[in-house]
């Protein structure tokens, strides 16, 4: 930089006659940093600071390209009427003791009488821009002439990724891209192709566009057969090992995602890896241990779950839990309304808890392990599980495909405990509204739980059947709150219309129609529904019953500040509204406000083209 711009003069002032055609109004000259402001009249109202670092970086690696455009002040000093963004670039340059503060600069100088609204105009509206294309080609020619990507990001002030990212772009198919010069499909379309470097195969599936139409499509259709980095094997394994062991992957860089291209292999890394974790938990000396790599409900309805108990907290901790608990209740009961303040410190106590609460691991007393036995799955371990017959089981599996997404990520298990409740009750009411709308599946599920209860337990009674109502959160049950507990309320006063009392009820049911009795069982039904939860590892019940009843989680819940983006951590509303659109994040978002970030990360969730639901919630639809 410092060779390359002490060959430009440093003489103060120096003129030159214009080769502009009005040469009698123009004149071209050298003016020092320290003389220039910037113009406050310039007709570009909406500035933008984004860019000044890399327009700087430019300037430093290839000198000024085009003089700014001025006029004369009092005192020796010139406005800045056109070339705002050049200026502030140089001055970020003296900044930094790049260039010192008199730097001469190439300028024109219009004339007192000139109409600088007319000149600034003129300078922002009648310029054709670089078309994207052309930038992605011209940072490929570089590179292909010799130049490495991280010199071409140091001279244009971008990161590596920016360069790669335009190579890439600059990859696609010559009649794709051409499609895209002539304003025949969008740049999200062209980063969808970009995914796969194949150009007959972008161009087969760019031949039948009209068929989606759709970035998204456009992607799925050009890594079709191959295994995204969401998988649950593969977040099992991990890419990194996957990659070890000499598995070839697809990165797009648009998207953020990584393809795995071999399938056996990535079974075949899996299936050792599920060995491996299955020898370990043998060493615990359980009756059996299994193998079953997707294990479902069915897989353990023949069996009692064992809870082990926790290990104790010690002295230190339980003072600390006292302590922290009895802090957070004096914030929650007072009158006041709550503080930002103290919401950043219920929120830090709710983390604090949760970390506490973490240390405590499992404790399996040693009477159990001769009655129960272990099943070894993709991403987790069931233990404690004792069979009916008490047979032990041999360690055999059958290495089965998933495209399955684990929805038990960090983010979740950060969520506090009122808000898991709170959540969780929201989806306790919601199943209840939905399955008092479906006999069919009330009976099923009623049949369902009288199997169960007659297998594993031993009445004296001929017919025994308890429902008992879930216990939501107060938060939710309050009226009004939960579309769910509405919903649920209606349906019941329809259903309790004509139903007697006292010794008239028996005659009663004996004497209703089929339909009549199969929505009455329906409503009492789902009475007993309780998917309420106050800890992430009970907090994903319900999700068979949810399937069965084509249910949706996002009909019965919409997040706002008050009911959730308010009680997350910030990083958890950035990765929610990173979820929600398609932009990158804007830094800005970062700097904001934990409330105004909420309301922000509200206002997105109601725009969003799918409705966003909170991952605790989801039920696979």
């Amino acid at each position: 930089m410092k060779k390359h711009l002490d060959a430009k003069a440093r003489s103060g002032y120096t003129e030159h006659t214009s080769t502009n055609p009005k040469e009698h109004e123009v004149n071209t000259t050298q003016i020092q940093l320290n003389k220039l402001t910037v113009w406050a009249g310039n007709v570009r109202k909406t500035q933008s600071d984004a860019g000044i670092a890399e327009l700087a970086a430019s300037i430093q690696a290839h000198g000024l390209l085009q003089p700014v455009i001025v006029q004369a002040e009092k005192k020796g000093s010139y406005s800045v009427v056109a070339g705002r963004r050049r200026f502030m670039a140089l001055a970020l340059l003296a900044e930094k003791g790049e260039i010192p503060a008199d730097y001469v600069v190439p300028a024109m100088v219009i004339p007192a009488d000139a109409d600088r609204s007319e000149v600034s105009l003129v300078e922002n509206v009648m310029r054709e821009p670089m078309h994207p294309a052309d930038e992605f080609e011209a940072f490929k020619a570089l590179v292909d002439a010799g130049q490495s990507i991280t010199d071409v990001a140091a001279r244009f002030g971008v990161s590596e990724t920016v360069v790669k990212k335009r190579l890439t772009l600059a990859d696609v198919s010559p009649v794709i891209m051409q499609a895209y010069r002539d304003e025949k499909i969008d740049l999200q379309k062209i980063m969808a192709f970009a995914v796969n470097n194949d150009h007959a195969r972008q161009e087969k599936v760019f031949r039948e566009m009209w068929k989606w139409d759709d970035a998204r499509d456009i992607r799925r259709y050009l890594t079709e057969g191959e295994i995204r980095s969401t998988d649950r094997r593969v977040k099992y394994l991990t890419v990194e090992a996957y990659e070890q062991a000499g598995g070839s992957v697809r990165r797009d860089l648009f998207a953020d995602e990584v393809y795995i291209l071999d399938a056996d292999l990535l079974d075949k890394l899996v299936a050792e890896k599920l060995e491996q974790d299955a020898e370990a938990v043998r060493a615990e000396r359980w009756a059996w241990v299994e193998i079953i790599p997707n294990v479902s409900y069915q897989d353990t309805m023949g069996m009692q779950q064992v809870e082990p108990d926790l290990s104790p907290l010690t002295a230190e901790q339980q003072k600390e839990v006292d302590q922290l608990t009895a802090e957070y209740q004096a914030i929650e009961d007072s009158d006041d309304e709550i503080t930002e303040e103290q919401s950043d410190r219920m929120d830090a106590i709710d983390e604090r808890l949760n970390e506490i609460e973490e240390t405590r691991t499992e404790v399996w007393s040693p009477d159990l392990l001769p009655h129960c036995g272990a099943i070894v799955a993709i991403g987790e371990i069931k233990r404690g599980l004792m069979k009916k017959d008490g047979k032990k089981s041999s360690s055999t599996s059958d290495m089965e495909s998933s495209t399955e997404t684990d929805a038990k990520t960090k983010d979740e298990n950060a969520l506090s405990a009122s808000l898991i409740h709170d959540l969780t009750s929201h989806k306790s009411a919601a199943l209840s509204a939905a399955l008092a709308k479906r006999p069919d599946v009330a009976l099923a599920a009623t049949v369902y739980t009288l199997i169960g209860r007659a297998i594993d337990r031993v009445v004296d009674s001929p017919v025994k059947i308890t429902v008992s109502h879930a216990v939501l959160s107060p938060a939710v049950s309050e009226k009004g709150v939960s579309k769910g507990c509405v919903e649920l309320d209606k349906i019941g006063k329809v259903v309790k219309k004509g139903i007697p009392s006292g010794k008239k009820l028996w005659p009663w049911c004996l004497t209703q129609d089929t339909e009549t009795l199969l929505n009455v069982l329906a409503y009492c039904v789902a009475q007993g529904v309780d998917t309420v939860a106050h800890h992430m590892s009970n907090a994903s019940k319900g999700g068979d019953l949810a399937a069965a009843l084509d249910f949706n989680m996002a009909d019965w819940f919409t997040p706002t500040a008050d009911n959730y983006f308010g009680r997350i951590s910030k990083p958890q509303m950035l990765t929610a509204i990173e979820e929600m659109t398609v932009e990158p994040l804007s830094p800005s978002l970062e700097k904001m406000k934990k409330g105004d970030l909420a309301k922000h990360a509200e206002q997105v969730a109601k725009k969003a083209a799918t409705p966003y639901v909170p991952l605790i919630l989801r039920t696979g639809k």
